[in-house]
């Protein structure tokens, strides 16, 4: 898909915290990887409301983050982007930051990109990989400690 945008991580900065979530078992570790995900992108909407070009404001105002885990395969994910509902009729015509940010991110045939997602997810790789990694070591300490007070 053309708009995504992905952040490959080397699995064996992740062993560890992999061989702990085993041993908590499949719905606690689940929701530890969604609270990690969801945690770790937290800096990124603010990143990119920094970067976006702004002529009503209404792209900058709509731009969120929305996570979820898909538990077939294990996989959490974190959206973020223009949201839904934001959109207002400015001059007579419909602006609605949801389908267009898009184009302004990517750019079209009349206009050239201005991107703001991606210099916001690349420039914090790095914070977001360290902020995964502590938040799932820290509530992977906290399930380890209730369910050995259940025992």
């Amino acid at each position: 898909m053309s708009g995504m945008f992905e952040i490959k991580i080397d699995p064996r900065d992740f062993i560890a915290i992999g061989k702990k979530l085993k041993q908590l078992g499949g719905p606690v570790a689940n929701r530890i990887v969604k609270r990690a995900a969801n945690y770790a992108m937290t800096p990124i909407p603010m990143a990119a409301k920094r970067k976006v070009p702004v002529k009503h404001g209404l792209l900058k105002k709509s731009i969120g983050k929305k996570s979820k885990f898909y538990k077939q395969n294990g996989v959490a994910t974190c959206i973020v982007g223009p949201r839904t509902g934001f959109g207002k009729i400015i001059n007579g015509k419909n602006h609605d930051p949801a389908y267009y940010g898009y184009v302004v991110e990517q750019g079209s045939k009349t206009a050239p990109a201005q991107p703001f997602l991606r210099p916001a997810l690349y420039e914090n790789k790095e914070l977001i990989l360290q902020r995964y990694k502590e938040n799932a070591l820290l509530n992977i300490e906290k399930e380890a400690k209730k369910l050995a007070a259940k025992k």
